[in-house]
C-alpha cells in the first residue's frame, strides 16, 4: 500500500467518523464537528483493566459466561 492510498483510506475513515459523530449528537452539536477536528471528538481508546474498573454486576455475568 502506498501513501496514496493509505491517505486515501484516512480521510475515508474521518468521514465515516464525522456521520457517525453526526448521528449520535444533537443538531446544533453536529456542526461544530467536521473531517478536521473529528479526532478530537471521537471516543479514545481506554485500557482492558478501566473497561473491567467500570464492569457491572450484569457485565461480569455476561463475560464470564463467554468466556
Amino acid at each position: 500500500m502506498n501513501t496514496k492510498q493509505v491517505k486515501k483510506i484516512r480521510r475515508k475513515a474521518k468521514t465515516i467518523m464525522v456521520e457517525w459523530l453526526h448521528s449520535l449528537l444533537p443538531e446544533h452539536e453536529q456542526k461544530l464537528i467536521n473531517e478536521k477536528n473529528v479526532l478530537d471528538h471521537a471516543p479514545k481508546p481506554v485500557s482492558y483493566t478501566h473497561l473491567r474498573a467500570h464492569e457491572t454486576r450484569h457485565d461480569l455475568v455476561c463475560r464470564l459466561l463467554l468466556e
